[in-house]
């Protein structure tokens, strides 16, 4: 969360991509010109219906929206090795999102599996858009093990969609 929101600006919900506009904004039911992150707000927007906006839905100037991610990663020592072809479950801020593993590099050379505890870049692809800046941290989960939490990490996009 960063910035300060002022009525009438014109941003964009993501990862749903549409152009709005702040008609305006209420901080407990008395409304305000401005809000800066952090602050809980009711907001009116203009161009987009509730039901296009759901959990984890971001309103940004710039963000990077993607279903591919090349992430460098340290895994938890308390999880199984991952291996390419593995679906994992990648979250950021509220945005969460199934993940395969393409690809998985350590010291510059493509490997077939990162032992836990490791770092490691990881080649992902998923099929649900997500929105993220470049400062964001990552989760990767495994959500079919008792320790789900499989790593951490950065991205950088690899195929903008």
């Amino acid at each position: 969360m960063q910035g300060t929101i002022h009525t009438k600006d014109r941003l964009v919900m993501l990862p749903v991509e549409k152009p709005i506009e702040i008609r305006s904004i209420q901080m407990h039911d008395v409304d305000v010109k401005s809000a800066a992150a952090g602050a809980r707000v009711g907001l009116a927007l203009k161009n987009i219906q509730s039901k296009d906006v759901e959990r984890g839905c971001i309103i940004s100037e710039k963000e990077t929206v993607t279903t591919g991610f090349t992430m460098r990663c340290r895994l938890s020592q308390f999880t199984k090795q991952i291996s390419a072809g593995d679906v994992l479950h990648l979250f950021v801020g509220l945005q969460s999102s199934p993940v395969r593993v393409e690809k998985i590099t350590m010291n510059g050379r493509d490997i077939s599996y990162a032992a836990p505890g490791s770092e490691c870049v990881l080649t992902l692809s998923g099929s649900r858009k997500v929105a993220y800046s470049e400062q964001d941290r990552f989760i990767l989960a495994n959500l079919d093990e008792k320790q789900r939490f499989a790593g951490y990490g950065f991205c950088h996009t690899h195929e903008a969609q």
